[in-house]
């Protein structure tokens, strides 16, 4: 079987898939764009590819059966010249550091062991007296709302649930409350239930209906000691809304993860916002790192050579996102 691997980015991520595979298997690693005709004719004959892209350049793959993307998100994947039946693939595994992120974030707001860290370097207790006994609060009892209730939001919920939070779900298909979640709203339901949340995780996939579904309106309705964490797309949140709602001090503070804009071979150093939420002392920004760890290689290559596996003998690959018609 003819594999491709495209691109440069996370290269060990794909060098290791490949390692992963038998040695029967004819495996390329091409460039993000074409260099010369040999390039384009292994593209146009490979019946695999794995890449976190396809941007314009390359000729039809012709054979393609599957394009493998190593993340989640796989909009960047332009899929206009795939073959009638060809599969698109994402991958999962990102769950576990993602999660984690999640309850890191949390326990920021609730215990500041940074700025702790900092005074005691100066000799200064101001956490060991009743002021500052006031800033040291408790995560158990509180309510964590996570909009978005798959992979993700289940392995929030579990982390959430061994705190002692209380957990409600909202999301587009029903859920139905278990030993993780007490309660689960639909998306029209969104305002009754971002009313009742201390905290809300952001894990939705961006859609067309989810753009902006976090919006001026619903900011009206939350407590003002909420936090926001976002882990899904900046798309989901209105970015005018939210910078006002921190601004103004309408809510307690956020945490960003994915960005408006990202770094390119032109502006590496590209400004992740639109507006100067770098001003502002209760938004945290991070660069898209909420679901990178060090297994997180090693748990997509086998992930994506099992699917790989698949292809070859003629079985159903996991996480199909779409197929060309």
């Amino acid at each position: 079987m003819n594999v491709v691997m495209l691109g440069s980015f996370l290269m060990p991520l794909m060098e290791n898939a490949a390692s992963l595979l038998p040695e029967r298997f004819k495996v390329d690693f091409l460039p993000s764009q074409p260099e010369n005709d040999e390039q384009r004719r292994i593209f146009s004959e490979a019946e695999v590819i794995g890449g976190f892209s396809l941007e314009g350049g390359w000729p039809t793959p012709a054979e393609l059966k599957m394009w493998q993307v190593f993340a989640s998100g796989y909009e960047r994947v332009d899929t206009r010249t795939f073959p009638s039946g060809t599969l698109l693939c994402n991958c999962s595994g990102h769950q576990i550091p993602v999660a984690e992120y999640v309850m890191q974030s949390i326990l920021h707001w609730q215990r500041p062991l940074v700025d702790a860290f900092q005074r005691m370097k100066n000799n200064d207790w101001y956490y060991y007296s009743p002021a500052g006994f006031q800033e040291l609060r408790e995560t158990c009892g509180l309510t964590l709302g996570i909009l978005g209730y798959g992979m993700i939001g289940k392995e929030v919920a579990k982390r959430a649930r061994a705190f002692g939070m209380k957990v409600l779900a909202c999301n587009r298909s029903p859920v139905d409350p278990g030993e993780d979640i007490d309660a689960c709203y639909g998306l029209d339901q969104i305002a009754e239930f971002a009313a009742e949340v201390d905290f809300l995780s952001i894990s939705l996939a961006l859609a067309e209906a989810t753009i902006n579904l976090v919006d001026a309106s619903l900011f009206t309705v939350m407590k003002t000691n909420v936090v926001i964490i976002n882990v899904g797309r900046a798309g989901l949140i209105d970015e005018e809304a939210i910078f006002s709602a921190l601004k103004e001090k309408r809510i307690r503070g956020a945490v960003l993860d994915p960005q408006y804009h990202y770094p390119s071979a032109e502006n590496p150093n590209a400004k992740p916002t639109n507006l100067d939420f770098a001003s502002l002392n209760n938004a945290l920004l991070t660069s898209h790192m909420s679901g990178c760890s060090e297994q997180l290689i090693g748990r997509r290559a086998q992930f994506s050579a099992e699917n790989i596996l698949r292809i070859e003998r003629g079985e159903i690959p996991q996480n199909i996102v779409w197929r060309a018609s």
